[in-house]
């Protein structure tokens, strides 16, 4: 397998369908047992309405998310670009109860993937050279239905430049300026007992122990994003990231 950013870029497909999510589901099951392509794939982390192809041959999850509309449903699937083929197998399978949907009528439609979306073109901010964003965070974003990335976009910059602020602090010396920066940073993020461990390019690896909350009060979600400061990149690295769908508040 090539490992190559071109291969390892999210991209995502929209389609209408009479089909229910439980024909779907049935559907892409039947399809990791038929096509020799499909042999190593698996279904994993199935729910009522979203359901990931996991793989031993994959660049990445392949993410099945179904939304219910008045007259038809609607299938998003998001998956690497390398796992093209893969998904382009899944879809004949589908024959013509699949209608692939244009690009403009998708990013205007209820996509459960906004959030991984909103990831992968963080690059593009002013403040993205602070910030590593791994594969690991996201492919984790592709099961998250949060659409708020608004909310996303300033917690970020505040957990950001807390972090900066902190490090300027500890550098100066000063213990009063050292102690509002850290009363400040522990109001923005929370310190795990728990942690989690990635894999970093390279191979290397680093733990994450602080995580931020970001609250849609509309969906009833909270969405938890576990980071961590890495002293070799100097980047502020956002690992993984996890949806609540009770909000705790």
């Amino acid at each position: 397998m090539k490992h190559t950013k071109t291969n390892y870029g999210v991209t995502h497909r929209a389609y209408s369908t009479t089909l229910s999510a439980s024909h779907l589901r049935a559907v892409v099951h039947m399809a990791t047992q038929k096509h020799p392509l499909l042999h190593n794939s698996f279904p994993v982390m199935e729910t009522r309405h979203t359901w990931l192809l996991a793989g031993t041959e994959q660049h990445g999850h392949v993410v099945f998310n179904y939304v219910q509309g008045e007259d038809s449903g609607l299938l998003y699937v998001s998956h690497r670009r390398g796992d093209k083929k893969l998904v382009d197998q899944v879809q004949k399978e589908f024959g013509r109860t699949l209608v692939r949907i244009t690009k403009t009528v998708a990013k205007h439609g209820p996509g459960p993937n906004v959030l991984a979306g909103f990831f992968e073109e963080l690059g593009g901010e002013p403040f993205a050279d602070s910030l590593t964003i791994v594969d690991q965070a996201k492919e984790s974003a592709l099961t998250c239905s949060f659409q708020a990335v608004d909310q996303v976009m300033g917690k970020l910059f505040e957990v950001t430049e807390g972090l900066h602020d902190l490090r300027t602090a500890y550098l100066s010396g000063e213990e009063g300026v050292i102690r509002r920066a850290t009363l400040e940073h522990r109001e923005l993020t929370v310190k795990q007992e728990d942690s989690r461990i990635i894999l970093m390019p390279g191979g290397r690896k680093l733990t994450l122990r602080n995580t931020f909350e970001v609250l849609d009060e509309a969906n009833s979600l909270t969405l938890k994003v576990w980071f961590s400061w890495d002293a070799e990149t100097m980047t502020f690295v956002v690992g993984f990231i996890e949806e609540l769908q009770d909000c705790p508040f």
